[in-house]
């Protein structure tokens, strides 16, 4: 399993840049080997980051609905997840926008107000200033006692702790998302089914990279599978499965400083086990079941 190998290579043996050449060496391999064989990606989560493990991107296209409006009325969470730098380029254009829109308005009555503006550019300094509260290098303070600078100066220097601690909530959330996180958990390549006496079981690895492993991990497993009957079909259902290591009723809890096993048994309750008789693409299909293998394991015993 990859979780065990990775945790028994001695890391500190071998250099940084030696590990890293083995890994991409692997991943053009894995990639010229899924080329050659023709095939398409057809998994829902993809696992196309290092040692084929996946940074939760899901390979789903979703059409209709009015995209803009859903997205428009939760604009803070639509902002956070824009790409770094698109995000950077919004805070940026943002900015300089209030601080030029609040230069023009100044610019507006300067002459009236005694406000010493020669143009746009200086108009723009002075809105900076404010915005910024780096401090004012204007003859008057008093702006000649008219009331316009006082209104639009205490708008300006609102609007703009909307605007940093907006900044700052939303680089707090990128830096602290556990997205990240997830980088050092490995999960098996491959999953393997075992069978112990008359059952079957559904057996993987999980483990963590990191010393400082995750506290109180928990760890659920789902198949997404098509449901069809006489009345019709349902796509992509999810079903949970009930796993047997770590049990469900003690809250699938993982010690991730160690490799770690998740078992599920594959029996008549498993979601991937299908019944006797069911319905596929092609028509009605049937098979002997579980049953008949635990029978006969018993009385090969």
């Amino acid at each position: 399993l990859v979780g065990a190998r990775r945790m028994v290579t001695p890391s500190r043996a071998r250099g940084r840049a030696e590990v890293q050449a083995e890994i991409a060496a692997r991943e053009a391999a894995a990639r010229a080997a899924f080329g050659a064989t023709g095939q398409r990606p057809s998994r829902i989560l993809l696992r196309d980051s290092y040692d084929h493990q996946s940074v939760g991107r899901w390979n789903i296209k979703r059409v209709g609905g009015d995209w803009f409006h859903m997205y428009a009325d939760d604009w803070f969470n639509t902002i956070v997840h824009l790409p770094i730098l698109r995000l950077l380029a919004l805070m940026c254009a943002l900015y300089v926008l209030c601080v030029f829109v609040f230069g023009v308005w100044y610019l507006s009555f300067s002459d009236e107000c005694g406000m010493d503006f020669g143009d746009r550019l200086e108009a723009y300094y002075f809105s900076l200033e404010t915005m910024a509260t780096i401090g004012y290098g204007t003859q008057d303070y008093f702006f000649g006692h008219c009331w316009e600078p006082l209104a639009i100066i205490n708008l300006q220097v609102v609007l703009g702790l909307v605007i940093e601690s907006l900044y700052f909530g939303i680089i707090f959330h990128r830096l602290t998302r556990g997205r990240n996180r997830q980088s050092t958990v490995l999960f098996s390549d491959k999953a393997c089914v075992r069978r112990v006496g008359a059952s079957y079981y559904l057996v993987f690895q999980v483990c963590e990279l990191r010393r400082h492993h995750l506290l109180d991990a928990r760890i659920r497993v789902f198949a997404v599978r098509h449901e069809r009957d006489a009345h019709g079909a349902a796509y992509y259902q999810a079903h949970r499965l009930q796993l047997r290591r770590p049990h469900d009723d003690s809250g699938g809890m993982l010690l991730m400083a160690l490799p770690q096993l998740v078992v599920h048994k594959l029996d008549a309750e498993s979601p991937l086990v299908p019944a006797e008789t069911w319905m596929s693409a092609r028509g009605p299909r049937s098979w002997a079941g579980l049953a008949r293998d635990e029978e006969r394991a018993t009385t090969q015993r």
